[in-house]
């Protein structure tokens, strides 16, 4: 049997830029800690498809932090999809990248930062949800009209999306810190419905999670800089943790398995493999 498994990696929250200043990374550590994850990847036997990035790239959207992030991506091999989160800006992230992770034309700088490419027999789409001066995100009149565009290309194949902020997976009064719009997410549900897609990569709660949503794998991750503490109802309790996702297509269905980094785990024992496969 032919294995059409389509492996991919979904980094999320860089927050290049951190420095010393909120307690949470050391000076530098921040961009080594990608470079360490960015290297883990390329010393893997099966290169993925493509490596996507969900967000909050820099911690103050400065254009000497996407410098800085610019030096760490040079020299990767698969195709990289970036979008921007509630931390970023767009003024100082195109400075730095130009047009290379821009799919919409215009004059405009604070045009939303949207891209889609195939890889590995997937249709990546990469949505801009970032509101100025807002936590929260929405998806725009521009980000949307070019969901659209994209959803109608390539139909043959399945579709991932990239965005920094998850959809609401609840009812809510008001709009959430947390989430979308409640107007964002309705919308985002309706094309999700319509169309194959087989993941949603999305970061921001700084949390391992993957559930189904509207037929799709929605998919957040830790990030590279903390991670909430869920045995805390009572507040928001921001502790030490880094991870990414090793994500796949295959057999028609989405996975995702998440690698923790931070803190260091303890070796505790290794088996080969050929010891296991002769066990």
């Amino acid at each position: 049997m032919t294995d059409t498994q389509t492996s991919f990696v979904h980094l999320t929250d860089l927050h290049i830029g951190t420095g010393s200043g909120n307690g949470a990374t050391a000076d530098g550590e921040d961009a080594a800690r990608l470079r360490a994850v960015l290297d883990a990847v390329r010393a893997t036997p099966r290169a993925p498809a493509f490596i996507a990035i969900s967000g909050d790239l820099a911690d103050r959207g400065d254009e000497d932090s996407y410098r800085r992030l610019a030096e760490c991506l040079e020299g990767i091999d698969p195709p990289i999809v970036m979008t921007l989160g509630n931390h970023d800006a767009r003024v100082p992230f195109r400075a730095v990248f130009s047009n290379r992770f821009d799919g919409l034309e215009g004059d405009d700088p604070q045009l939303p930062v949207c891209q889609d490419l195939l890889a590995g027999g997937l249709h990546v789409i990469a949505i801009d949800t970032l509101v100025p001066g807002r936590i929260g995100g929405a998806i725009g009149p521009e980000a949307l009209g070019f969901l659209d565009a994209a959803l109608a290309r390539h139909e043959a194949h399945p579709k991932v999306l990239v965005m920094h902020h998850p959809p609401q997976r609840r009812r809510a009064e008001r709009d959430q810190w947390d989430s979308l719009t409640a107007r964002s997410t309705a919308a985002l549900a309706e094309r999700v419905r319509r169309h194959k897609v087989a993941a949603i990569l999305c970061g921001h709660v700084h949390m391992d999670q993957a559930a189904m949503w509207n037929g799709a794998l929605l998919v957040t991750n830790t990030g590279l800089q903390n991670t909430i503490d869920l045995t805390r109802a009572d507040m928001l309790h921001v502790v030490e943790g880094a991870g990414y996702a090793w994500c796949a297509w295959r057999d028609g269905g989405a996975e995702a398995l998440f690698a923790a980094i931070r803190p260091e785990r303890k070796s505790l024992r290794r088996i080969s493999w050929e010891r296991l496969a002769g066990a």
